[in-house]
């Protein structure tokens, strides 16, 4: 399969994702010594592929923060009223915020296991409401992640 080919549903949602978002998702990765392929896989399973309700709309909150965060333009709360989730200008914004807050858990992972674990192991992501580990949380991360490495190949 040519991952290049936007033909292809699966590759044109990754290379359009890259195409809107790399850019900035390069930026934090670089400032963080991680990999633009783990910042972009994240904001994709945290935003729904950007059709989450927190990033539609305007809300542009690509990385499930909540408020108050760093950079944020305000807040909406989630359907049952019990959490207010930040919103911000744009994915950068939403990048950066990201990068501060919890940079300091995943400077210097390179690989999508230890970033994603990093996350996790924190309590920050890929956490039930009980408390619980998401089991999928580390190897979807790593799964989407290696998604965006096979495609960034490709060229922007």
């Amino acid at each position: 399969m040519d991952n290049c080919d936007r033909q292809n549903p699966r590759n044109a949602r990754y290379l359009n994702w890259i195409d809107m978002y790399g850019p900035a998702a390069a930026s934090v990765a670089a400032g963080l010594k991680t990999s633009e392929e783990n910042i972009l896989g994240l904001s994709a399973i945290e935003s729904a592929w950007g059709q989450g309700p927190f990033a539609r709309d305007g809300r542009n909150n690509f990385f499930s923060l909540h408020y108050p965060s760093p950079l944020s333009t305000g807040f909406v709360t989630t359907a049952d009223g019990k959490v207010k989730v930040s919103t911000y200008l744009n994915f950068a914004s939403s990048a950066k915020a990201f990068a501060v807050a919890y940079g300091h858990l995943v400077t210097g992972q390179p690989s999508a296991h230890t970033f994603a674990a990093s996350l996790q192991n924190a309590g920050k992501y890929g956490i039930n409401r009980d408390g619980t580990k998401v089991p999928s949380f580390v190897p979807d991360v790593m799964s989407v992640a290696s998604g965006f490495e096979e495609r960034l190949k490709c060229g922007r």
